[in-house]
Formats: structure tokens, sequence, C-alpha cells
């Protein structure tokens, strides 16, 4: 994992990070207290290098998509506190750089070092989409949660 992931509800009321050690931390930033933590059964099985968190309403937690260095996708039900589903994606080992939810939360869309933005069902890990990004790999996806619009971004190089 490279940096810090790290991302702050949408009401402000809630922050989730995960640790160096791949366990999901939920923290109420009202209280200043940790009000969950979450970890995988396999723990330390994969690292982690992107996530997504959709909160399906302000007082439902939600769910919880984390890709990993080895082209996995761990789904957490925030809820329930369980991981949900878990599948490969794609054939490759490829490093997952990004992971974000569609619009209506039964899909995710994932990039990752082969120049593709893949969408996968959520509950069975079915491949619905591939689209071809170009020559350079995406590191980042946005999806408008009003339109559905995939952004996606690379990084930019300065020549001096």
């Amino acid at each position: 994992m490279s940096g810090i992931l790290s991302s702050i509800s949408s009401s402000s009321k809630l922050f989730t990070y995960i640790s160096k050690d791949n366990r999901i931390h939920l923290w109420d930033t009202e209280s200043k207290k940790e009000k969950r933590s979450y970890v995988e059964k396999h723990h330390l099985s994969h690292q982690y290098t992107c996530f997504n968190w959709k909160q399906l309403s302000s007082d439902n937690l939600g769910l919880f998509a984390v890709g990993c260095s080895d082209g996995t996708i761990v789904i957490w039900d925030l809820v329930r506190g369980i991981v949900m589903t878990t599948f490969k994606a794609g054939d490759s080992n490829s490093n997952i750089t990004s992971v974000v939810f569609a619009s209506d939360g039964t899909s995710v869309y994932i990039s990752d070092e082969q120049n593709y933005v893949h969408q996968y069902l959520i509950e069975s890990g079915e491949l619905l989409k591939s689209i071809k990004t170009g020559k350079k790999s995406v590191q980042k996806l946005a999806l408008n949660p009003h339109v559905d619009v995939l952004a996606v971004a690379r990084y930019a190089y300065t020549l001096l």
C-alpha cells in the first residue's frame, strides 16, 4: 500500500482509514472514537491498494470495496461486518489502481495496470463489460452519482 487510504463520509460524521496491517477502521468524527474495526478472515493475504465506500443512506454504513495488488476485489458489508464477496478481476494478477461503485450499488468499476476499466457484478463477480483506456494505465476512477459518466485519470508528466 502506498500512502494512507482514508475517506470521510458525505455527512462528515464518519471517517474510514486502512492501516498498514489491512485493518479497516471506522471512526465517529464527533465523539473521536473508533466505532468498528474490520479484519479479513485470511488477514494479510492481500495487499490493499485502493478502496471505495458507498453509503446506502446517512444511517446505513453501506458497502466498502477494496482493490488489491494481486488483482483481487474484496467487498465488505459494513453493517454486518463481513466480507460479502471476493473475486479476481480478470485473468491477471495485475495491481488494482482504483475502484468505484456504480450509481445503483450493484456493480463496481475497477482499473488496473493493463489499460482497461472493467465492470463487475458485486454479488457474483461476473464481468459485465471492459473498456480499453488507451496506451497508459488508469490511476484513478470517479463516477458521477447522478449521471452515468465515468471519469478516468492518469499521472501527468512534465518534461523540463
